[in-house]
């Protein structure tokens, strides 16, 4: 009799145990769930700043586009925001952004006559850059492409 419950006691002893040892595994668990959706979080982040220095380079450069082919901006210069028409802080947020804008006219591939060069770079700001952990020449992107432009 004394045995039966002995092994009964055993039993329950083993159950708490078994239960102790699960939420620990259970914790361990969901710290690593925790640490992956954190830095998940980060790197959605940071894509999303990559997005947005993408869409300013874009943004000056279909302006660049859109400018007419007898233009003088086009025969060579650095275009600023009037002259392209854009608003910072309606077009793009001046404050996490900045870019700059040269047209060469005279460093052109052979063959390629009556094109202009369109050179875009933008990146952060230096405020945004120190804010996001890198420095403004680490998050540059530089948009190169030509377009006709008139001689006469």
């Amino acid at each position: 009799m004394k045995k039966k419950r002995l092994m009964r006691c055993n039993r329950r002893g083993v159950s708490l145990l078994t239960a102790l040892v699960a939420m620990v595994l259970m914790a361990f668990a969901v710290l690593g769930v925790a640490k992956v959706f954190l830095q998940a979080m980060r790197n959605n982040g940071s894509a999303g700043a990559v997005q947005g220095v993408m869409n300013v380079a874009q943004l000056v450069t279909e302006r660049v586009m859109l400018l007419a082919d007898t233009d003088p901006l086009v025969d060579g210069s650095s275009p600023t925001d009037a002259q392209l028409g854009i608003t910072p802080g309606v077009d793009y947020d001046g404050t996490r952004f900045s870019y700059t804008c040269t047209i060469d006219a005279g460093d052109i591939p052979a063959g390629m006559i009556r094109m202009a060069k369109v050179t875009v770079v933008a990146r952060y700001t230096a405020t945004y850059a120190q804010l996001m952990g890198t420095d403004p020449a680490g998050s540059e992107v530089r948009v190169v492409t030509y377009r006709y432009r008139d001689d006469n």
